[in-house]
């Protein structure tokens, strides 16, 4: 699952509800921006590192040193939230496709290999069909402006002397971010 939204919009707030529900991991983007002009760059990062299938993860940025930290592993085969700005594009909506194929195959493989079928013959023949494509959950959360940003400096006042670089960040953004298949409105959602 992929959410994506402006700063306040309520993202985390939805990613870390489902992820109550679900018991799904949630990534989040604030955890590797690279400062405040990475919004393009965590884009990269969700496509080409969390979701990718080999040595997935990601840098964590060291907000106070600016600089990266720790290597954060993914496991390829878990569930996923991911969460931020910056989270839905098409590279990412196509890197979680092909990590909701691999896990499909590699589910579908475990059965047949849990079947213990004897006969060695009937094992080569038959296989499962792999499924030729896979839904991604892609949300866009959405607010009101003035709420976003009443709920954004809430949450970090620092945030106040960045926050017109960033909405330009996030405008440039809009521009190329992947279609979602949800959107949702927010003006409930407290936090």
């Amino acid at each position: 699952m992929l959410i994506d939204g402006l700063s306040g919009s309520g993202k985390t707030t939805l990613a870390m509800y489902v992820a109550e529900v679900t018991g799904t991991r949630v990534i989040h983007c604030d955890d590797f921006y690279p400062g405040w002009t990475g919004l393009m760059e965590a884009s990269r990062v969700v496509a080409d590192s969390v979701l990718t299938p080999a040595d997935a993860g990601y840098c964590r940025w060291d907000w106070n040193a600016s600089n990266f930290g720790d290597w954060v592993a993914v496991d390829p085969a878990e569930p996923l939230i991911v969460e931020g700005v910056g989270a839905v594009t098409p590279a990412s909506l196509e890197a979680a496709r092909q990590r909701l194929l691999n896990q499909r195959r590699a589910r579908d493989q475990r059965r047949l290999d849990q079947r213990h079928l004897c006969d060695q013959q009937l094992r080569s023949d038959w296989t499962p069909e792999p499924p030729k494509s896979v839904d991604v959950v892609a949300i866009e959360v959405r607010a009101d402006a003035h709420r976003r940003q009443q709920r954004a400096l809430h949450r970090d006042p620092g945030f106040e002397k960045f926050w017109a670089m960033w909405a330009q960040q996030e405008n440039d953004y809009e521009a190329s971010r992947g279609q979602p298949t949800i959107a949702i409105w927010n003006d409930l959602m407290a936090g």
